[in-house]
Order: structure tokens, then C-alpha cells, then sequence
């Protein structure tokens, strides 16, 4: 999916942030696992990211700012300042795979216990559902007999 220039110190910085590609500590893991899950190519990314494709590898080459983190805003400012990157872009594409990271880090559930979880309980209800039928049972009932209060013939 690259479209990277193939020549001089632009194809040297490319070959770099494709190295980097393995170390979360770097945008370039971020953006290429972005790339992968949306199926971007590198020039539908840097037009996410309102840059020239030329310029992804100097985004890629920047430390990855934490989006835990106190400082994230201003790391974030700094980076887009540096590359050109829109900053409201970058950090939507952060946010994005954080979130993806984060979901595959909860315990899966397997069998019948995703079932139980999956199916809210119905008890409740089947008990409202007959206690209504009593009610309508007793409502009947008491209509056609005879009250306490009037004399039986």
C-alpha cells in the first residue's frame, strides 16, 4: 500500500518509519495499524491527515503522544505544528486505535457464559405475565360469585 518517494533522504526517512512500524513508542505504529484496519493507502492518509504523502514519514518518525496523558493536547499541538498534520485528525486516529487496543485487552467470553450475558433474564417478566393472568383469573372469578356481604339464596 505505499506510495513513499523512492529516492534520496525522503526514501531514507521512509525505510526508517517503516522500521519503526513494530515500536508502539512511535506514530508510525499507530498510523500503520490505523491504515490497516481502515484499508487506507498511504495517499488516502495523509489526505485524513490534510498532508502531503510526502510528508507522512516525518509524522511517522515523532514519539507518540499519550492520550492518557495530562500533556496529550500539547504534544498533539507540537506534533501537528512540526508536520502539517490537522491536529483534530490526529487525535481521532490516536483515540481510535487506543480504543481498538483497549477492546482487545478485555476478557473474552466463550460458550455458555456469552449467552447468559448476551440474553437479558426474563424471569421477571413471565412472573408479571402470570401474575396478571391471576389477577384476570380472580378479577372473573369474583365477578360471578357470590360477595361476602350479600345473602346467598
Amino acid at each position: 500500500m505505499s506510495t513513499r518517494p523512492g529516492t534520496g533522504p525522503a526514501r531514507h526517512l521512509a525505510r526508517l518509519a517503516e522500521k519503526l512500524r513494530a515500536d508502539p513508542a512511535y506514530m508510525a505504529r499507530t498510523l500503520h495499524e490505523y491504515q490497516e484496519r481502515e484499508r487506507l493507502d498511504d495517499d488516502a492518509l495523509a489526505r485524513s491527515l490534510h498532508l502531503q504523502v510526502d510528508q507522512l514519514p516525518r509524522l511517522e518518525l515523532c514519539k507518540r503522544p499519550s492520550s492518557r496523558s495530562k500533556a496529550f493536547s500539547e504534544e498533539l499541538r507540537q506534533i501537528a505544528v512540526y508536520t502539517g498534520a490537522d491536529p483534530v485528525a490526529l487525535a481521532q486516529i490516536i483515540r481510535n486505535v487506543d480504543s481498538i487496543e483497549q477492546m482487545k485487552n478485555l476478557p473474552s467470553t466463550t460458550g455458555m457464559e456469552a449467552k447468559e450475558r448476551a440474553l437479558p433474564s426474563t424471569s421477571g417478566l413471565l412472573a408479571a405475565a402470570r401474575d396478571s393472568d391471576a389477577m384476570d383469573s380472580d378479577e372473573e372469578s369474583s365477578d360471578t360469585s357470590p360477595k361476602g356481604d350479600e345473602p346467598r339464596s
